[in-house]
C-alpha cells in the first residue's frame, strides 16, 4: 500500500530541508570545491599558446599523443600552451612545407594565435627517404635546407619576434647512419649559424643518453648531444650503435614516451629560457664550415640507411 499522507509530506519536508548544524558542517567542503572549480578554470583559461609544431611525423606523432603538453607539465610550465594540430602532418617533406599550401598553414595558424612566438620544426627526412637511386645527395641535402629556410623566412615575416628550432632526428633503430647523420647536422649547423633567431635543436644520441640501451649501457652513462653555441659534443649517446628499440614504436618513430624525453630536452635546451622571459640565447655567429669534411661519398652512405621522420 503506497502511503500518500499529510504526515508522509511533512516527513519529506523534514529531511529536504536544510539543517543548520549539517550545513554548517558541509560548508567548508562546498567552499573548496568552489575554489578549486574557479581555480582550475581560471588555469585553462591563463594557458597562453607559445610554441607551435611544424613539420614531419616526428611533431605530428608527439602532438597527437600529447608529449609536449606533459613535457611542459613536467617542467612546471603548464601555464603555457602548444599548437600543432594543422601544422603537423606525417610524411611531409621540406619541398611541400616550402611551398604555399603548406606556408598558408603556418600563416592561419599565426594569425589564430599571435602569441605564439616559439617554432619548432622537423623536416627533412622524408625528403631523404623519397629521393630517387643516383640523386645527387649533396645537392638534395643543400635543397632541403633552402626549403626549411624559406620556412623560417615565412615565420619570421609573419612573427618577428619568433625564436625557431630545428631538429634533428635520433639514432634509429632502423639501420640509421650515425655518421651521416652528423655530417648533416653539421650542415644544419652552418646554415642556421648566420640567421639570428634559429638554432638546430640537436637531438643524436639523445635517447641514448637519457634512458640508455637494454643490456648495453645505462641511463646518464653516455653524453648528451651538444647544442647551441658550440654544439659539442656533436653525437651525444653512443654513435657506434642505433636506437634501441625499447624506446622506438617501429623502425624510425620513438614512442610516445621517448617523444616526451625530447620534448623535455627541447624545454631544457632552449624554451625555459625562452618561455620565462629570462634573457634570450644570443644569435651564433657563423662557424667554420664543418659539413666540408664530409664527402659525397659520405652523404651517399646517409641514403643507403635509413633517416627517421
Amino acid at each position: 500500500m503506497i502511503e500518500n499522507s499529510p504526515q508522509k509530506a511533512s516527513r519529506v519536508r523534514d529531511t529536504l530541508a536544510p539543517r543548520p548544524g549539517r550545513l554548517k558542517k558541509a560548508l567548508p567542503h562546498l567552499l573548496a570545491f568552489l575554489f578549486a572549480s574557479l581555480w582550475l578554470a581560471g588555469g585553462a583559461q591563463a594557458q597562453t599558446p607559445r610554441i607551435l609544431l611544424i613539420g614531419d611525423s616526428w611533431v605530428a606523432q608527439a602532438w597527437f599523443a600529447g608529449s609536449f603538453q606533459t613535457a611542459l607539465a613536467n617542467k612546471g610550465l603548464s601555464q603555457f600552451g602548444v599548437e600543432g594540430g594543422s601544422t603537423t602532418i606525417g610524411g611531409t617533406t621540406a619541398a611541400q612545407w616550402a611551398t604555399q599550401p603548406f606556408l598558408n598553414l603556418i600563416t592561419a595558424k599565426i594569425n589564430a594565435d599571435p602569441t605564439l612566438d616559439i617554432f619548432h620544426l622537423s623536416m627533412g627526412g622524408n625528403d631523404f627517404l623519397g629521393a630517387a637511386t643516383g640523386t645527387d645527395l649533396l645537392a638534395l641535402a643543400n635543397q632541403i635546407i633552402a626549403d626549411q629556410i624559406t620556412v623560417v623566412d615565412h615565420i619570421v615575416s609573419l612573427q618577428p619576434n619568433a625564436k625557431i628550432t630545428i631538429g634533428t632526428y635520433d639514432y634509429t633503430p632502423g639501420g640509421e647512419n650515425n655518421v651521416g647523420q652528423a655530417l648533416l647536422t653539421s650542415l644544419l649547423i652552418n646554415a642556421a649559424s648566420g640567421i639570428s633567431d634559429y638554432y638546430v635543436l640537436n637531438q643524436l644520441g639523445l635517447l641514448h643518453s637519457r634512458l640508455g640501451f637494454g643490456g648495453l649501457f645505462s641511463p646518464g652513462t653516455t653524453p648528451e648531444p651538444g647544442n647551441w653555441p658550440l654544439y659539442q659534443p656533436l653525437q651525444g649517446g653512443d654513435p657506434s650503435v642505433g636506437g634501441d628499440p625499447a624506446a622506438f614504436a617501429d623502425a624510425i618513430h620513438p614512442t610516445a614516451a621517448s617523444y616526451v624525453v625530447l620534448a623535455e630536452h627541447a624545454i631544457d635546451t632552449y624554451y625555459f629560457t625562452w618561455l620565462t622571459g629570462a634573457p634570450a640565447v644570443p644569435a651564433l655567429q657563423p662557424l667554420a664550415t664543418l659539413a666540408l669534411i664530409g664527402s659525397l661519398t659520405a652523404l651517399g652512405y646517409v641514403k643507403s640507411r635509413r633517416h627517421g621522420n
